[in-house]
């Protein structure tokens, strides 16, 4: 098993900052925002307040369902992104370089949704951008890096959710054949 690639860390750890199955949300506050941010080099301005803490949030499920889109037989309907598609239509930013030499976004408003797409920006033009999938079990949907070789995983764990899945399919067919 390989690691997951640094290019994608923190925004797996965005994302599963809420944890679908045991509703517990890490991020609820701006004191939480603050630190995750700090934790992932990344900074909030003194006007962040708690919209944006919602801003945040809505952000995160939006890529969550970008990658729950690469775990699906097929592409999902547009209007499963309209939420992050009007979201990001609300961040304007342009770029500038530091002393440096290293190119970054310089925002007056809303700099850290620019810190936030400018990391999916950078992660989506990845080659194994396609590896970032969402649980299938809708009462999980933990985010993961797919390391398996043919790209197939469609759960966080076999041992957790693929079986508790396969499991449900059984029983289901059994009712089926029994009716």
């Amino acid at each position: 098993m390989t690691a997951v690639p640094d290019e994608f860390a923190s925004l797996l750890s965005l994302v599963n900052s809420f944890d679908i199955e045991a509703n517990k949300e890490e991020l609820p506050d701006v004191a939480a925002c603050l630190a995750w941010f700090e934790a992932h080099g990344l900074w909030l301005d003194d006007s962040f307040g708690e919209q944006d803490v919602a801003a945040v949030h809505r952000f995160r499920e939006g890529v969550r369902v970008m990658w729950r889109a690469h775990n699906a037989s097929g592409p999902l309907s547009a209007n499963v992104y309209a939420d992050i598609n009007a979201l990001l239509s609300g961040v304007s930013f342009h770029w500038s370089v530091d002393r440096a030499g290293v190119l970054i976004p310089a925002v007056s408003h809303r700099g850290y949704l620019a810190q936030l797409v400018t990391l999916l920006v950078s992660a989506s033009g990845k080659p194994n951008w396609h590896r970032l999938k969402v649980c299938q079990n809708q009462l999980c949907e933990w985010a993961f890096y797919d390391q398996s070789r043919n790209q197939s995983h469609r759960w966080c764990s076999m041992t957790a959710c693929g079986s508790r899945q396969k499991a449900r399919r059984y029983r289901e067919r059994q009712r089926q054949r029994g009716e």
